[in-house]
């Protein structure tokens, strides 16, 4: 950059992108604070600059004065920043994950993203094309960087794709979309080894926001990245980051046009009187510079000829073209005059800034490029047509029938989550100090439930669980003998996973209170309280698997593959509006970030996924959770009841009537209903199997823990482990089984689950254990 700046010093050559807004492009913070100036939207964002540099958008957070009230914006000397699990505060301004970490220097594509707990944490780490690797996912890595400036902002959830957009001239541009690097970090690429992209449709707004970049970055020929998401019913575009000089990596049509816009360009300012053929860009000429307007002034005996725009307008219009003949004798005069005017012009080595309006790109209309638009909201597009800009009539509709009487509008999909472990809990009354002392420091109402899910309040908890144990062994194991093997088995779950928001929580709920004496008074202080913990209900490598494998089920079947590139192609050019939702229990967030994986062929960890394509919204857990509407509710208890008094029946299904058969399952069109009941054969009999099935696995898992257990018990340090026969420590607690579960726990839990599915004295079934 540096050799082309000092090469213009010397030659003073026309510029078709201006040298020196390179290097605001090479800062990030600039870039920012320019759009923001433009009225283009950017991401919510903070700078952590640790260089003093002083941003004149809002980058730095609130601006004050040096009273403290709000003002101008100040340098500050050291920058602040503090970091949570979820969350980091820079400057006073908190952006919370997952968020992305982006180093100032536009030439260092080392950008990280991270992920909050409740999707299961980690970092994913983007960088340059590595082969068919653009990002790789460290779930170990939570933690930001502390070397150098950074730009924090909030992710933007777009779907899974970005939007790359090229420029050439102010009114023409080519827009694709491709893969976000954040999802799964594989590059597609096509048999030509190039990465695969999709020609979209861009938005009145989207050509707007082209427009201003163009000109207010005095780069003709570049290329910027749009993210684009839905917020209500409209679309809004985000810009993230501006590069000059980038050209479209495979497309024909591109280059010709390219071509064809840089050679008018260059001619229109050296020799406008050359362009005698019909041009299908005239609007891009009316932003050249029109040095004859200059020489006018200076010459007020030349007779100013048509300018290239009047002329194709004429040319439109019909008109003669006897002005132009009028014209030829100055021609050559002129086209000189033009040449000495760029040799000798001051501005010569610069690219003309025309003004840009401000207006902030939302207030514009938001229509396609299909639809007509009042002329005064943005600049016609040089590409699309030449026609007289009052007549709107090319994107008029004709009112009247349509060709198609009905329409397929959308597919809705419901889910129920994959395979999961089961869920447990542990329950006890407990007036211990150290435990009435936590929830004191964590309750802002001592007469409320407390509810501990966060990472750190965990690790509170289990600190202040082994400060308990070491104090009931220092008082004697015997005597706390009940006390000691509850607090050792709530470390052992505690312990038993890295923790990450997903797998356990813990409920305090206060029973009863006392009155303390307080310099204010007396309030009320819990005396005994409930301790719940709650562990288990994840998602199972079966379950992934399985909704993996129903994401490609319904891509292969529903979308079946063309050279068009089906619901790949449909998903990144937004002709499809794939959404999903998901309610805020761990399994399910998982299972749906396995479905999305699956149907859009994705690869790599669930967490990247599970932020880039599924939607936690409160609206979709009330339209999920039936609790909240009473006339659902009752029709899902009418169901319940129907099914649980059905499937007890003692019917052979070959010897079932048709009659018998719809009583059962419903009418014969509900073809898998009846393939499983076919499949269950004689519904009683399989439930009398499935129980004596599970008595016999009790029976063995207890053959297995009489080999391990002693006369005399005794609890080791293991946890819920007990001596061994032989003498060895066989710690029930040391055999892990899935999940970290123990021997023991395995054992009660099947006890349980035998006891509840049968009642002897109705001789019924309870259904919802199966």
């Amino acid at each position: 950059l540096e050799k082309a700046e000092q090469y213009v010093a010397l030659r003073r050559p026309y510029l078709i992108n201006d040298l020196r807004m390179q290097r605001t492009l090479m800062d990030r913070r600039l870039v920012y604070d320019l759009l923001e100036e433009s009225g283009i939207d950017v991401p919510r964002h903070v700078f952590m600059s640790r260089d003093g540099y002083v941003s004149t958008g809002t980058g730095d957070g609130p601006k004050k004065d040096d009273d403290g009230e709000g003002g101008s914006s100040i340098c500050r000397e050291e920058p602040e920043i503090e970091e949570h699990d979820d969350h980091i505060e820079v400057n006073g301004v908190t952006i919370n994950k997952p968020f992305v970490e982006k180093p100032v220097d536009a030439d260092d594509h080392n950008i990280a993203i991270y992920y909050p707990s409740s999707a299961g944490g980690g970092c994913k780490k983007l960088f340059r094309k590595v082969g068919d690797r653009s990002s790789e996912f460290y779930p170990e890595i939570n933690e930001i960087r502390r070397d150098g400036s950074y730009i924090y902002e909030e992710f933007i959830e777009t779907q899974g794709t970005d939007v790359k957009m090229y420029t050439v001239g102010p009114d023409y541009g080519h827009a694709e979309a491709r893969k976000s690097p954040a999802v799964d970090g594989k590059v597609e690429r096509n048999p030509d080894g190039k990465e695969v992209r999709f020609p979209v449709i861009l938005t009145l707004r989207e050509k707007e926001i082209a427009r201003r970049i163009v000109l207010r970055f005095k780069q003709q020929v570049c290329g910027f990245d749009i993210l684009r998401i839905q917020e209500g019913d409209s679309l809004v575009s985000y810009v993230c980051d501006v590069n000059g000089w980038s050209f479209v990596k495979n497309s024909r049509k591109y280059y010709d046009d390219c071509a064809q816009i840089l050679t008018e360009h260059m001619l229109a300012l050296l020799k406008p009187k050359s362009l005698i053929s019909f041009s299908a860009l005239a609007p891009l000429l009316t932003t050249v510079d029109d040095t004859k307007s200059r020489k006018k002034r200076h010459h007020h005996n030349h007779h100013r000829g048509a300018s290239i725009a009047d002329r194709v307008k004429s040319m439109l219009m019909g008109a003669s073209n006897s002005s132009q003949n009028d014209t030829d004798d100055n021609e050559k005069d002129e086209e000189n005059d033009k040449v000495t005017d760029l040799q000798t012009s001051d501005t010569v080595g610069e690219v003309r800034q025309e003004p840009v309006d401000f207006t902030p790109i939302r207030d514009l209309p938001d229509q396609l490029s299909t639809e007509p638009v009042p002329n005064s909201s943005i600049v016609q597009s040089g590409s699309s047509s030449l026609a007289d800009p009052d007549d709107t009539s090319l994107g008029a509709r004709e009112d009247g029938p349509t060709s198609h009487e009905e329409e397929l509008r959308c597919v809705i999909t419901i889910i129920r989550h994959g395979d999961r472990t089961p869920k447990q809990k542990l329950k006890y009354v407990t007036d211990q100090e150290r435990m009435l002392g936590y929830f004191h420091d964590h309750t802002k109402k001592v007469k409320k439930d407390l509810k501990v899910k966060a990472k750190k309040n965990m690790v509170e908890f289990l600190s202040m669980v082994k400060a308990l144990i070491g104090d009931l062994e220092a008082e004697g194991p015997k005597k706390n003998f009940e006390l000691l093997a509850r607090a050792r088995h709530i470390r052992d779950i505690l312990e038993r996973w890295q923790f990450s928001g997903l797998n356990r929580k813990l409920q305090m709920k206060p029973q009863a209170w006392d009155d303390v004496e307080t310099p204010n008074g007396l309030k009320p202080n819990c005396s005994k309280l409930q301790l719940i913990v709650k562990w288990g209900g994840d998602l199972t490598k079966l379950g992934e698997k399985q909704a993996t494998q129903l994401g490609n089920r319904l891509r292969n079947e529903l979308y079946p593959a063309n050279k068009g590139g089906g619901i790949l192609r449909l998903h990144s050019t937004f002709r499809h509006d794939l959404k999903i939702k998901t309610s805020d229990e761990g399994r399910v967030m998982k299972t749906a970030a396995a479905f999305a994986k699956g149907m859009l062929e994705l690869e790599g960890d669930l967490p990247p996924i599970l932020v880039s394509l599924v939607h936690k919204e409160k609206d979709s857990q009330h339209m999920l959770d039936p609790s909240g509407h009473k006339d659902v509710k009752a029709d899902l208890e009418k169901c319940k009841e129907k099914i649980n008094a059905n499937m007890q029946r003692d019917l052979d299904y070959d010897k079932m009537t048709k009659e018998e058969r719809e009583s059962l399952v419903g009418p014969e069109r509900l073809l898998s209903l009846h393939r499983a009941l076919k499949e269950v054969g004689n519904p009683r009999k399989t439930l009398i199997a499935i129980h004596s099935t599970i008595g016999q696995l009790v029976d063995q898992l207890d053959d297995m823990l009489g080999e391990l257990l002693s006369g005399d018990e005794e609890v080791n340090e293991g946890g819920a482990g007990l001596k061994g026969k032989e003498g060895q420590e066989g710690a029930l607690s040391g055999i892990k089984l899935y999940k970290g579960e123990t021997l023991l726990e395995l054992t009660e839990r099947w006890k349980l689950l035998q006891n509840k599915l049968y009642d002897e004295e109705t001789e019924t079934f309870d259904l919802s254990r199966v």
